[in-house]
């Protein structure tokens, strides 16, 4: 395949305006394009499927489909290609809408100058790559936090991590059920307001000097009372989250009622 090829499927009903376009295109020093055409958005859909294309320049009126409802049919099957829209209405809001709809760019036919419609057609062609590039990478992330989640349900430890204000970011079942705090009464509120009846001075003071000294920080036993009155033991660690040079440090908190052990010794 020729380095600098462009593969276009130009989708549009009237054959002159078709190949006095594809003319003009092919006559653009220093790329090379392969055009492929269809009338319908029957056979449209059929090359969509069956080549491999770069892009989609595609009229909104066809024989068997008009309007916005034209781009919504391509764009359903064409998710991952670029779509430029011409259009024979002189109304703004329509190729707004075409925007907004997923389109790339779009312009009225009398104005497809070939200059700025090869411009369009390489830009377009790099910002869905960009996007396809970005939607990859928040589904990675959001696949990430759902294992990360997974694992940590599997971890038998009381979790609670802080964001720099000290504000609950993560509050796991296990701290549900050890401390009697339901996630949503404890999460997204400061530490200090997360109803846990234990001795919050000694964990301040724990957290604090975990901040200055960014090391991990095994304090002493804490006491804590659940909801129904029970008086038990917590054993506590605080952990630095690392950021970056100059930024607010997060906390991690591990914790286990160590009550039964304690009263072993």
């Amino acid at each position: 395949m020729e380095p600098n090829l462009i593969r276009i499927l130009l989708i549009e009903d009237d054959p002159d305006f078709a190949f006095t376009l594809q003319r003009r295109l092919e006559a653009r020093k220093g790329l090379s394009f392969s055009i492929d055409s269809a009338q319908d958005l029957a056979s449209s859909i059929q090359k969509i499927s069956e080549r491999n294309l770069d892009v989609i320049v595609l009229d909104l009126n066809l024989k068997d489909s008009k309007g916005l409802a034209t781009l919504r049919k391509v764009n359903h099957e064409a998710r991952t290609l670029p779509i430029i829209v011409l259009t024979g209405e002189f109304d703004e809001s329509i190729g707004q809408e075409a925007l907004k709809l997923g389109a790339q760019d779009y312009f009225l036919k009398g104005e497809a100058h070939p200059d700025l419609l090869v411009r369009s057609i390489r830009y377009s062609i790099e910002r869905k790559k960009q996007e396809l590039a970005l939607t990859k990478v928040n589904e990675d992330l959001k696949k990430s936090y759902a294992e990360n989640q997974k694992l940590l349900a599997l971890i038998p430890s009381v979790i609670v991590r802080l964001d720099s204000q000290d504000t609950v970011t993560h509050w796991n079942s296990v701290a549900e059920r050890v401390l009697g705090i339901p996630h949503a009464k404890a999460i997204d509120r400061p530490l200090s307001e997360c109803g846990a009846a234990w001795d919050f001075a000694v964990l301040k003071g724990g957290i604090n000097e975990c901040r200055v000294t960014k090391r991990p920080l095994y304090l002493d036993d804490i006491e804590f009372k659940r909801p129904d009155g029970v008086k038990r033991i917590l054993g506590v660690s605080v952990h630095p989250i690392q950021s970056p040079p100059g930024e607010p440090i997060g906390i991690l908190i591990f914790g286990a009622d160590v009550t039964d052990y304690r009263s072993k010794r």
